[in-house]
This record gives structure tokens, C-alpha cells and sequence, in this order.
């Protein structure tokens, strides 16, 4: 049985910006002292922004920025809707004045939510639709390398052995086929190394207790050895609370820092805002018909791939050398296809995102660049079996997808 609580405001805002004012205080009072999940929804009677304006006058920028400022202030989230962008229309002017907006901890423990504008009838209104999902279809989360495992002490002795242990069964293989089977292999021995050693990350609660109990206890009775506890607790809380904060900052995908102590509470909720707006709510079949169920959706999308994939061949169209002209020169075809240096490597690596996933194995860019003194040798052979034209490339980027 489905079941939780929360607190929920309705809305019907004045028409004019100053009476609504008030209103905008009053929600920043409620957000403020309430802990549990929040939604808040109904007629605001004002736009977010032009983009939710179709005719008429050019809508009040002062009236908006209130109605922003009030969204921000409550740390409320819209999560974007399905149906026809506009809830209010008169005339020639439609516009979007009713909405749904939810606190993070809305997010964070309904995240299977939407909403959806249907269709209006004798008021010149839309209702909206809110639905809550109790999803118990398991989906196997695919390998991503966390970085906050670059910060532990014994990170770079696990990779180490690893990588550099014999592959069963054949060791002789070389370029893509090695380094493939070496990052399959380390997928599994970080899956458990994260599981049995890292253990829960986030037991910062239990850290910080540890550091109050020490404090209390050095306090009545100052000496060495609880001093040498409690400092050794601090660094251990200090690292958990790094750790945790990058955790966030790579789900939440972000690529810019807010100022404060600490970012862990806002990449905690660009994560749960994305997670939302990622969900597959509805999805349309090759056939047309719209599927809503969980696990249709899931079944269309394994019989796309099946059907993709089993599908015969077409056969290759010959090309005439002659018709098609030379868009460039031999040589500059030359340096093109030239196998790159170990230098232009490693330089095109330090110009990505550390925090983006490069390819279907699930490993970040940061980790080729603070492991390259114990993996470089493999991918210079991955380079280098590229260049060559290995016809087996594209199945082992197959099997990468797969693992």
C-alpha cells in the first residue's frame, strides 16, 4: 500500500501585482517553517516568464520577477507538465497561470510525479492532472564511475592491481579488445569495492555524533588522548562531508559552483529536479499507440533495439571515386589519419569535463586523467588500434554497451 504524508497550499492569487504581494509573503512564511514534503499549486494569475504569454500586451517583467523571486525564496521547484503549454486563455491572449510548484523534499521522495494540463471545457481554465507513481519495477542501474572514489586513500592500490593483473583467459589480445575487458573487469571490483569497503556513504550523521560525544567528553575532562580522537573524528566527518558533496555535484551534472559552505544541499536538488524531468512518463510506440504503463514502456523499448537489430542487412551501395569530388588534399588526408602523439592525447583529455562520461563504459573523464600513470599504455594501444582501421571496433563498443 502506497501511502505518506504532506502538506499542500492552493492557490488563487489577486489579479493585480500589489495585492499579490501579500500572497507571495505569506508563501514564503509557510515554505520557510515547514520540514515536510510541500506542494503548492493552482492560479497564480501571473506567468513565469514571456515565453508562457501568447497575445495581447506585453506582460508586467516587474510582476514576474516577484512571482520568480517568490519560487527561489521557497526553494521551489516546476517540473514541467504534459498537454497544451497555455491553462487560461480569453480571446486572442492565452497564458500559463496555473501551475504546480514542489519543495525538494517533495522531489526527493515523490520523484515518480507530474503533472498534466487537460483539456478546458466551460471555464476558461484547465484543470490540472497531478499523479503520483508507486514504481516497484526494478531497473538495474548501468556502471558510472563516481569521483569522490578518487578521494579515498586506497583508490589508486585498487585500480593498480587490477589493471595490471594477467586476463584470463587470453592475455596476448591487444588495443581495443584489452583495454575493453580491463574496464569490464574493473566495473565489477569497484561495484563491490564501493559496496563492502566505502560502505554508506552517507553516514555523516552518525560522524557528526561521534564528533559532539568527543567534544562533550574533552570538555570535562581535557587530555591527549581524547584530543587525538577527537581530531582524528573531525577529519573522518570532513572527508565523508567531501565526499558526499561531490557525490551531488557529479548527479546533479553541474557545472558551476553557488556560494556558501557547502554546495551538497543545492546539487542535492538540481539532482532531484533532473531525475524528475527525466523520468519516461508516456512514450509512443512504432505503432502509434501511446503507452503509460511502467513496464510497456520498458517492454516497447527492448522491442525497438530487437527489432533494430535483427533487421537484414542492406547490402553496401558502391561508390564511383570518380563522381563524388575530393574535399580535401592527400596530404591534409595524411595528417587526419595520422596516428596522434601521446601528448595530443593527454591534451584533448585535460580540455573535457571531468564529470561527463565520454563513452558507454560508464567511466568519467577524470578518472583516465588521475589514473593515466597506470592506464596510459592501454589506451595509447586503443589509439592506435582506432587509427589502424580495426574492423572490430564498433562490436567491442557494442559489448562496452552491453557490459
Amino acid at each position: 500500500m502506497f501511502s505518506f504524508n504532506c502538506k499542500a497550499s492552493f492557490i488563487y492569487a489577486a489579479c493585480t501585482r500589489m495585492v499579490r504581494l501579500t500572497l507571495w509573503k505569506q508563501l514564503n512564511d509557510f515554505a520557510a517553517t515547514d520540514p515536510d514534503p510541500v506542494g503548492i499549486g493552482g492560479d497564480f494569475n501571473i506567468i513565469s516568464n514571456a515565453s508562457e504569454h501568447l497575445g495581447g500586451n506585453i506582460p508586467n517583467a516587474q510582476a514576474m520577477d516577484d512571482f520568480n523571486s517568490m519560487i527561489s525564496t521557497c526553494e521551489l521547484h516546476d517540473i514541467g507538465f504534459f498537454g497544451n503549454a497555455f491553462t487560461w486563455s480569453r480571446g486572442n491572449l492565452w497564458q500559463r497561470l496555473d501551475r504546480l510548484l514542489f519543495n525538494n523534499d517533495w522531489m526527493a521522495k515523490f520523484h515518480v510525479t507530474h503533472v498534466e494540463h487537460l483539456s478546458r471545457t466551460a471555464s476558461d481554465h484547465a484543470p490540472l492532472l497531478l499523479s503520483i507513481t508507486n514504481s516497484n519495477v526494478y531497473i538495474p542501474n548501468a556502471f558510472k564511475f563516481q569521483n569522490m572514489w578518487l578521494s579515498h586513500h586506497n583508490f589508486m592500490n585498487v585500480v593498480e592491481s587490477n589493471w595490471c593483473a594477467p586476463i584470463f583467459p587470453n592475455d596476448n589480445i591487444y588495443g581495443m579488445a584489452k583495454l575493453w575487458n580491463k574496464l569490464s573487469r574493473l566495473k565489477q571490483v569497484l561495484r563491490w569495492w564501493n559496496k563492502h569497503i566505502l560502505k554508506n556513504l552517507f553516514s555523516n550523521i552518525m560522524a557528526e555524533n561521534d564528533v559532539m560525544e568527543l567534544e562533550n567528553a574533552f570538555m570535562l575532562n581535557p587530555n591527549d588522548a581524547i584530543l587525538f580522537e577527537l581530531n582524528s573524528a573531525k577529519i573522518n566527518l570532513l572527508d565523508l562531508q567531501n565526499q558526499e558533496e561531490m557525490y551531488w555535484k557529479q548527479k546533479a551534472t553541474t557545472k558551476f559552483l553557488v556560494e556558501g559552505d557547502r554546495n551538497t544541499k543545492f546539487f542535492h536538488s538540481l539532482a532531484n529536479m533532473k531525475r524528475v524531468r527525466n523520468h519516461v512518463f508516456k512514450i509512443t510506440n512504432d505503432d502509434g499507440v501511446i503507452l503509460e504503463e511502467e513496464e510497456a514502456i520498458l517492454q516497447s523499448g527492448v522491442d525497438h533495439f530487437c527489432k533494430f537489430f535483427n533487421k537484414d542487412q542492406l547490402q553496401e551501395t558502391s561508390l564511383n571515386s570518380y563522381i563524388i569530388p575530393c574535399g580535401i588534399s592527400d596530404t591534409d588526408n595524411l595528417h587526419l589519419t595520422m596516428v596522434p602523439s601521446e601528448e595530443e592525447v593527454w591534451n584533448v583529455m585535460q580540455t573535457l569535463n571531468g564529470d561527463s562520461v565520454a563513452g558507454p563504459e560508464g567511466f568519467t573523464t577524470i578518472f583516465f586523467i588521475k589514473t593515466w600513470h597506470i592506464i596510459k599504455k592501454d589506451i595509447l594501444e586503443a589509439v592506435c588500434d582506432f587509427f589502424s582501421g580495426n574492423p572490430y571496433i564498433l562490436n567491442f563498443f557494442l559489448l562496452l554497451i552491453l557490459s
